[in-house]
């Protein structure tokens, strides 16, 4: 940690550019304590690690400072020294007393008070969930913010992001979305934008580099980011993860695909109208093709052309396969007022852009056409064609 209290309860923090002679002498002279414990630490002033206090070996304060790495350290020292650079007013390891939380950083911006979290280990999606709901509670606005060794890029396109990572999904004023990730050692922010998955664990993603000495922290709250993904690379990955995904069936993988066979339907014969990429895809968890599958097996494939499907089916058929455990969804603390269904409702109105259905009053939608399962690979690159040709 990088804040103590003296015996008379003054705070050093070593955010300050301390020399280290005046940190020999202070060591020499005083003995410190966490503010948090009240327990005695260490003043470590060595060559190869950045200055910090250590709790003693059996010390009981460990649900805030337990194996806190030199990287943490680093890099919340490094932002916590960035924003007092833009005249920021911030406080490094601040302890609230009243719900027991010690933020990295705390800050004052335009009006607001924000709790900087940078996470660099894996913690329990609960333990996050409630960390943040008690900021929301008590007037802060929380900013976790992931350490770069949590970023693992795949390829040119795409990304691995856990459901952990996910957690930590930030919406801009105009209604995107992004995952903040620092990297100490080299001192930029990666904003991870433009995301569509097309599996549990991968996406598509791109990547806006920032310098941490080029930035203001509204380009953090706020940045400016476009939404950009090539159908073509979208097609070509999906088939490759669907190769891979039947290769290694778990028992969910063997229901759905004992499923389809059962209605004589091939996985490598879908037809362009499922697997669709949709904006808020990472809403849900499970592959866009398979619960996209799951709604014309339980709703498209029952209705003919002239019928109507109401918003009330869909909702109900996508409800009873989460609850069968057939689809996942996720959760994300930091964004409110956002649920599954939007995903779900996407897909429904691009049906509905490419003829498929016919909105009427809000609540229902007429058949217009029926979606047709190809019979052969050829029939299948044709019908893809064709439909992503509409689409440009």
């Amino acid at each position: 940690m990088l804040t103590a209290k003296t015996k008379t309860g003054k705070k050093l923090c070593l955010g300050y550019k301390y020399k280290k002679e005046t940190l020999l002498y202070l060591r020499s002279k005083e003995e410190f304590f966490c503010p948090v414990c009240e327990e005695k630490v260490s003043l470590k002033i060595g060559d190869k690690k950045i200055y910090h206090f250590a709790h003693q070996k059996g010390g009981s304060c460990r649900e805030f400072y337990e194996n806190e790495t030199e990287y943490h350290m680093k890099g919340k020292l490094q932002l916590y020294q960035w924003l007092k650079g833009q005249n920021i007013a911030a406080e490094l390891e601040y302890f609230d007393k009243e719900i027991q939380q010690r933020p990295d950083i705390l800050f004052l911006y335009n009006g607001n008070k924000f709790a900087v979290e940078f996470q660099c280990s894996s913690i329990p999606e609960q333990l996050f969930t409630k960390r943040t709901e008690n900021y929301l509670k008590h007037g802060y606005t929380p900013l976790w913010i992931l350490g770069g060794n949590h970023y693992k890029k795949k390829d040119n396109e795409t990304v691995s992001i856990t459901n952990f990572q996910y957690l930590f999904l930030r919406k801009t004023k105009d209604g995107q979305f992004f995952l903040p990730y620092y990297f100490p050692d080299k001192k930029h922010f990666h904003l991870l934008y433009s995301i569509f998955p097309f599996s549990m664990k991968n996406a598509f993603g791109q990547t806006l580099s920032l310098s941490l000495d080029k930035l203001t922290i509204s380009s953090i709250l706020d940045p400016k980011v476009n939404i950009k993904l090539s159908d073509q690379a979208w097609r070509k990955k999906l088939e490759v993860y669907q190769l891979h995904w039947s290769a290694y069936p778990s028992p969910g993988k063997k229901y759905f695909l004992r499923t389809l066979y059962n209605l004589r339907m091939n996985l490598f014969l879908m037809p362009p109208e499922i697997g669709l990429p949709i904006l808020h895809s990472w809403l849900i968890q499970t592959p866009a093709f398979i619960w996209q599958a799951y709604l014309y097996i339980d709703i498209f494939r029952k209705k003919n052309i002239g019928d109507f499907i109401t918003i009330e089916e869909i909702e109900r058929s996508f409800t009873n396969r989460i609850n069968k455990g057939q689809i996942q969804t996720r959760g994300f603390p930091q964004i409110s007022i956002i649920r599954p269904f939007q995903a779900v409702m996407e897909y429904v109105f691009i049906l509905e852009k490419h003829g498929v259905l016919d909105c009427k009053g809000g609540r229902s939608f007429l058949v217009r056409r029926n979606i047709k399962i190809p019979m052969t690979n050829r029939e299948k690159e044709e019908m893809a064609n064709y439909f992503y040709q509409q689409n440009n």
